[in-house]
């Protein structure tokens, strides 16, 4: 990721999740120096019609690091069926 610009605005390119997977095997959400408190969704179906949206909380779980240097947190999420 570069620097931003200074006409940029920091927030949103620190909250753009990098995003793998499959509905078949689930999802890995990836964010950069930004931990959410919680995640909404938008879930569509193959016609792209909506089928289901809301937000659920995030409850991080540091796996490396120090309380004092801070490192990277872990959460699984689950989206209600």
């Amino acid at each position: 990721m570069s620097s931003p610009s200074p006409e940029e605005d920091i927030d949103s390119i620190l909250s753009v999740p990098a995003i793998s997977g499959s509905s078949e095997g689930g999802w890995d959400v990836s964010f950069t120096m930004y931990a959410p408190a919680s995640f909404g969704y938008v879930l569509r179906d193959s016609a792209d019609a909506v089928v289901g949206s809301g937000e659920v909380a995030v409850e991080w779980t540091r796996v490396d690091g120090s309380e004092e240097c801070g490192g990277n947190g872990e959460a699984i999420v689950v989206i209600p069926a």
